[in-house]
C-alpha cells in the first residue's frame, strides 16, 4: 500500500513541475508549438524581426499580476473533516493548480471566473498552494493553511 502511495505522489509531483515549466517556458516565449499541417512557404520560414521591449515594458508587465480570491475556507482555519473544499474566483477560464502534501489538482475556472474543487487533508497543519494563470502568461498564488484535527471540539 505505502508503495502506491509513493509512486502515485512520485508521479504527481513529475506532473506539477511538468505543467509549470510548461507555463514557465509558454510565460518566457521559449516554447511555441506549432501544430500547422500544411507545408511552409518560403515566406512562412523567413524570420521576422519584432522590436524587442524596452526594460521598462519587461517590468511591467513581469509586475502585472491577475486577481486571486479565495471565498473558502478561511486561511488558518480548523477543521475536524478530512474532505476540504476550495472556492475561488479568478479571471475567467484561468488555469488553476492547487498544491497540497498529499497530491495537486489543475482545474480551469468558469466563464465567470469561479472555481470549485475537493482535497484530502492530512492530520495536522496542511499548506495549500494555489496558482492562477490567464491565457496572457500573468499569474498569481495565494498559501492557505488549514489545520485538520481529529480532536473533538
Amino acid at each position: 500500500m505505502k508503495k502506491e502511495i509513493l509512486i502515485a505522489a512520485a508521479i504527481g509531483i513529475f506532473l506539477g513541475f511538468a505543467v509549470t515549466g510548461i507555463f514557465w517556458f509558454k510565460k518566457e516565449g521559449k516554447l511555441s508549438l506549432n501544430l500547422s499541417l500544411s507545408p511552409k512557404s518560403e515566406e512562412d520560414s523567413a524570420p521576422t524581426e519584432e522590436p524587442s521591449p524596452t526594460p521598462t515594458q519587461q517590468n511591467e508587465e513581469k509586475e502585472e499580476k491577475i486577481s486571486l480570491e479565495i471565498l473558502e475556507p478561511e486561511n488558518e482555519s480548523v477543521t475536524n473533516e478530512s474532505g476540504l473544499t476550495i472556492k475561488g474566483k479568478t479571471v475567467p477560464e484561468a488555469t488553476l493548480i492547487i498544491v497540497w502534501e498529499d497530491g495537486e489538482d489543475i482545474l480551469i475556472a468558469d466563464k465567470n471566473g469561479l472555481f470549485e474543487t475537493e482535497i484530502e487533508l492530512t492530520g495536522g497543519e496542511n499548506l495549500i498552494e494555489i496558482s492562477a494563470f490567464d491565457d496572457s502568461g500573468h499569474n498569481t498564488s495565494d498559501i492557505l493553511t488549514v489545520t485538520y484535527s481529529t480532536a473533538k471540539f
